[in-house]
């Protein structure tokens, strides 16, 4: 049999105490189970390629169906981006926006919708504005 091994003892310290060797139980040999026949292996790889291709197609579905809920900001249309504010959740903080119209543009928090006009606070005041009259939506953050 293999002689029996023990752990080393530590190299340095600043001041050299008096210490027992440690002993560790180590394990010495392992023994990998025999290969299965070559016709179960052959039989077990094409199970696995089969699974494989489910688990794509079901990622490939489930990836189609993330991609059509939810698109980027950049990509949504105006309404969208209205909805998008108008509709966060209450346990998010309030995104900040700038909305450009044909006249100036305006910078704060899209509050409500009602019918075709969007209330906004800017800075302290309340600002009504038209939707069609809304060229452009940029997200600004926090």
């Amino acid at each position: 049999m293999a002689e029996k091994k023990l752990a080393r003892s530590p190299l340095l310290y600043i001041h050299q105490p008096n210490v027992d060797i440690p002993e560790a139980k180590m394990q010495y040999d392992y023994m990998t189970p025999k290969a299965a026949s070559d016709t179960q292996t052959k039989l077990n790889d094409k199970q696995i390629e089969n699974e494989i291709q489910e688990n794509n197609e079901d990622n490939d579905d489930e990836e189609d169906k993330r991609s059509s809920r939810r698109a980027k900001f950049k990509e949504m249309t105006i309404d969208e981006k209205i909805d998008y504010f108008v509709n966060m959740p209450s346990s998010l903080p309030k995104m900040k926006c700038e909305v450009k119209t044909g006249e100036r543009s305006y910078r704060g928090i899209i509050n409500d919708k009602k019918e075709d006009d969007i209330f906004m606070l800017s800075g302290r005041r309340r600002v009504k504005i038209a939707v069609d009259e809304i060229e452009w939506i940029r997200l600004l953050g926090f």
